[in-house]
């Protein structure tokens, strides 16, 4: 991982532009953002109160591999199952953790959506 591209990813999810704007968001002086990007020091507990906060796939910011959010895949499911009240009522409890913002039940939900990916989009799983 390299923090360069982490914060990359992180000014494009946000639409920032500069470093201290980055800084900020991460609660964090410009001299400590710097010093880290010197030494390729990842601010973990700060990245995942960011994503937390902001509703950022931390797999996604640390990796940069693309993976479905909530929002996307819900939205086509939704649209698709409108009639079936069991898959409603799971899209309504997933998107009340989703808002709830909880870091862990995130990352369930999220590895969920990974498995599920493959069937919402039409592919053919690995």
């Amino acid at each position: 991982m390299i923090l360069v591209e982490i914060i990359k990813r992180i000014k494009q999810s946000l639409n920032l532009r500069y470093d201290y704007e980055v800084a900020k968001k991460l609660n964090l002086s410009e001299t400590a953002l710097s010093e880290r990007k010197r030494r390729n020091s990842i601010p973990t507990d700060k990245l995942i109160i960011l994503c937390e906060r902001e509703a950022i796939n931390l797999d996604w910011l640390l990796s940069g591999k693309e993976s479905k959010n909530f929002a996307s895949i819900a939205g086509k499911a939704q649209s698709e199952a409108a009639d079936d009240p069991k898959l409603k009522k799971m899209l309504d409890q997933c998107r009340r953790i989703y808002t709830e913002g909880d870091y862990r039940k995130l990352a369930s939900i999220q590895s969920l959506l990974d498995l599920l990916d493959p069937l919402v989009f039409g592919k053919k799983p690995d």
